[in-house]
């Protein structure tokens, strides 16, 4: 538990110390925009992933990095191309403790749009639907648990029940520290034509995710 602690304190460290840097004259504290567009920042930064069942489905996410030093790397290039730095006497630890809480929730806010899940044939899960289409995809957490995999409309692409997205819930265990967000499709040893079924895997944090039912084609 204190190696998990100490990572998620780094990561709060290192988003909280680019955020200083950015208030006028190194003096003040940030703002709650200025956080938010940090956190922003090292979502923009993370590589784009594409995973996918060839016809069925296919999803594109941000690898978002968990890693401390990754994060620490990609905002202190931004700080860099800004001219900014830290003033010197800071004590960088406090206001990470102060805005940990914040940042946190700008997270959480930040992985809410993660990506897309592009359905190419109708899907449904018990009673849920997914129709074909491109729709968003953001997780949803209880602390630093992963508890469901979100689907959502746009304004111009809508769900059956446009005022309620379908929720994936997911059955999580407990794993070592992982580098960066990872998410997988994982298929049966033999896809039956016409039936074809899949769950989704996900790493993240110190959780490794797994969707409580198989997602399979609506016929």
């Amino acid at each position: 538990m204190k190696t998990v602690q100490t990572c998620a304190f780094t990561l709060t460290l290192a988003l909280a110390s680019a955020a200083f840097a950015q208030a006028p004259g190194g003096m003040g504290l940030p703002s709650e925009d200025e956080i938010r567009r940090r956190v922003q920042q090292v979502m923009d930064a993370s590589p784009e992933e594409t995973i996918k069942i060839e016809g069925i489905v296919e999803i594109k996410y941000k690898k978002v990095p968990t890693d401390p030093a990754k994060i620490a790397e990609i905002l202190g290039e931004q700080l860099k191309n800004e001219g900014k730095q830290l003033p010197p006497g800071v004590d960088i630890e406090q206001i990470a403790r102060q805005y940990q809480g914040q940042i946190s929730r700008f997270l959480n806010e930040a992985l809410a749009n993660l990506g897309t899940l592009e359905a190419k044939v109708p899907l449904k899960m018990r009673s849920k639907r997914i129709p074909v289409g491109v729709w968003k995809l953001g997780i949803a957490f209880e602390g630093d648990r992963p508890v469901a995999i979100v689907i959502s409309g746009t304004e111009d692409n809508r769900l059956p029940d446009e005022n309620k997205p379908v929720a994936i819930r997911l059955k999580t265990r407990g794993v070592d520290v992982q580098p960066e967000l990872v998410m997988e499709l994982k298929e049966p040893k033999r896809q039956k034509e016409g039936k074809e079924e899949f769950d989704v895997e996900l790493k993240f944090l110190r959780f490794e995710a797994r969707t409580r039912n198989e997602l399979e084609r609506d016929s």
